[in-house]
């Protein structure tokens, strides 16, 4: 699953830590499939040290140790990363610089 996020504005004012939790926890059941590990890539920023504590608190305990934050300066460098969990540039999907050509439309109707 791939998720993007702009939080230009946020400030935790205006987040409900038990309604965020729960859309979390619905998300991670609802799902047709077990979650193994989050990896995040990210610019380090500000921004990012302000969010992490509510997003790992939104992510539970099972989830939270399985979670891996990787700093990168450049979008290619998530690569390598991966490459040492398991996941080769081969198995991943055009969309994020790896190698697999995958036909959303041909799934979605085949």
């Amino acid at each position: 699953i791939l998720s993007t996020a702009n939080l230009h504005g946020s400030s935790f004012s205006n987040i409900d830590l038990k309604l965020d939790r729960a859309y979390v926890r619905n998300l991670q059941q609802v799902l047709p499939m077990k979650w193994m590990a989050l990896h995040q890539f990210t610019k380090k920023s500000s921004m990012v040290e302000f969010f992490l504590p509510h997003f790992l608190y939104l992510l539970g305990s099972y989830m939270r140790c399985r979670y891996r934050l990787h700093y990168i300066a450049e979008e290619k460098e998530h690569l390598p990363e991966l490459a040492r969990y398991g996941m080769p540039s081969e198995i991943l999907p055009t969309e994020i610089n790896g190698g697999f050509e995958f036909d959303y439309r041909e799934w979605l109707i085949g």
